[in-house]
């Protein structure tokens, strides 16, 4: 008999869980794809067109040929974030973001050339 007592437990806090995230209008954003731009620092970016550099140090510079590592997905980037321990964007990093409407950077950062070029 009390076997069933787990599964129900269970299926409540699901139930309390998705009427809380419908109640409060939150919703999950899906990562669609991400990777290392450096030897310590990483790039997400997000169903929200966000794409957020976040490490420390250094990215790596890029050129026309040897693209940034999100480069097919330029036009989905509506919003850059460099999060706080990056200290500097490398050469053409966001060449060809167009369509980023917002960048957010750190106070303590230097740029490659040509960096939103």
């Amino acid at each position: 008999m009390k076997k069933w007592i787990l599964p129900v437990l269970l299926f409540v806090i699901v139930i309390f869980q998705a009427a809380h995230v419908y109640a409060s209008g939150e919703t999950e954003t899906d990562v669609i794809s991400g990777g290392s731009c450096g030897a310590d620092t990483v790039w997400e970016l997000n169903s929200d067109g966000v794409l957020t550099i976040s490490g420390t140090g250094a990215t790596d510079s890029y050129t026309t040929v040897a693209k940034a590592p999100w480069s097919e997905y330029q036009q989905q980037i509506q919003k850059i974030i460099v999060e706080d321990g990056v200290t500097f964007l490398g050469q053409m990093l966001f060449y060809s973001c167009y369509y980023a409407e917002s960048v957010q950077l750190p106070d303590t950062l230097t740029f490659g050339e040509k960096c939103f070029f």
